[in-house]
């Protein structure tokens, strides 16, 4: 599936192994699998070979070739990270910890699960557990309302962002973290996505005449140029057009 070979049914391939995995041990799984499991059911439902995938290549296009397709699979992903976060926030709130402001003082002190552990005077703090607590249901109701204000979307997203990569770093919760940010590529703007196989393939050229150092002919000179020329167009693009 990551290099694009029989791209759909590679996806769902992956559907039915994680649900066989989860059905033989249900203890052994955690919330990142769910994600991981949803997604691979929206690849398999997507034309997900379309670009950047071998399937693409024997069909006879190019690797790096950008194609237009229907859109709603990406809009499922995209409502289902609204759904993940308007979920957390409703359990959350109508549980005892989170309205306290005592929960992240709680997951701080779960010494069977961190990866770093918290200095006391951060988990015994009253302020700022509940700065830290009530700070991260506001960044998860953005990311389940908000997230569809054009405007707001950089700064909502860049917040997740930030927010998953703390929990990431200081708890260990499987693929959760990685398995959100996958949704979140869902709402990266249309030409950002096109330009992207352009992109990628002039860095990859790019760095295989670095490692080789071999000097570059004028007509070679001409092809970065153009190339240099249609990442700029491309860029332009992207941030002309509204998240």
């Amino acid at each position: 599936m990551t290099i694009g070979w029989h791209s759909r049914l590679a996806a769902l391939v992956v559907f039915v192994l994680i649900v066989s995995f989860e059905h033989r041990n249900p203890w052994v799984w955690n919330s990142g699998d769910i994600v991981v499991r949803l997604e691979a059911l929206f690849l398999a439902l997507s034309p997900c070979g379309a670009a950047l995938s071998l399937d693409q290549q024997r069909a006879g296009a190019t690797f790096w070739s950008a194609q237009r397709r229907p859109q709603w699979p990406l809009r499922l992903m995209q409502l289902q990270l609204s759904l993940i976060y308007l979920a957390s926030v409703l359990s959350k709130i109508n549980g005892s910890a989170w309205p306290q402001g005592t929960a992240v003082s709680y997951a701080l002190r779960l010494q069977d699960m961190l990866l770093v552990r918290a200095p006391d005077w951060l988990t015994e703090s009253p302020l700022l557990m509940n700065i830290a607590t009530w700070g991260s249901l506001g960044v998860e109701l953005s990311l389940a309302i908000l997230v569809w204000n054009h405007r707001l979307r950089p700064w909502v997203l860049a917040a997740g962002v930030l927010m998953h990569t703390l929990i990431m770093i200081t708890i260990a919760v499987g693929f959760f973290t990685l398995a959100m940010f996958v949704l979140y590529l869902a709402f990266v703007p249309p030409n950002t996505v096109q330009c992207l196989p352009r992109n990628t393939k002039d860095a990859v050229t790019k760095t295989a005449t670095m490692l080789t150092r071999r000097p570059r002919s004028s007509r070679q000179s001409v092809s970065d140029r153009k190339n240099d020329a249609a990442a700029k167009s491309c860029r332009e693009r992207g941030s002309a057009d509204p998240m």
